[in-house]
């Protein structure tokens, strides 16, 4: 499935499957359009087909992208995202902000 990103102000959705032959697309997409955040990012899952680790490590980057600038939340994970987080120990990055902080 082909692989999109829709951008509506300070929300990213994906759209079809975010694994290794797409990520770097994705990745590519997201720096050119959001060089700065000013508050906050909303990354939603909703209309994603199929993940891989690859989703992770985007989910990674973004975070770490977002991390002093803005607050990122991420929507409607996929199960299989969440398990792949649990496996290597990163599954409070889908936490809710204020969630985080009172972790």
């Amino acid at each position: 499935m082909k692989s999109q990103i829709v951008f509506d102000n300070q929300t990213i959705a994906f759209t079809g499957d975010i694994t290794f032959s797409t990520v770097q697309s994705l990745e590519n997409q997201i720096a050119q359009k959001y060089s700065v955040i000013i508050e906050s990012l909303t990354v939603d899952f909703a209309l994603t087909a199929k993940v891989d680790t690859s989703a992770l490590a985007l989910c990674l980057s973004m975070q770490r992208r977002c991390q002093k600038m803005a607050v990122i939340h991420f929507e409607n994970i996929p199960q299989c995202l969440h398990d792949i987080a649990a496996s290597v120990g990163v599954e409070n990055i889908f936490l809710n902000p204020s969630d985080k902080s009172q972790s």
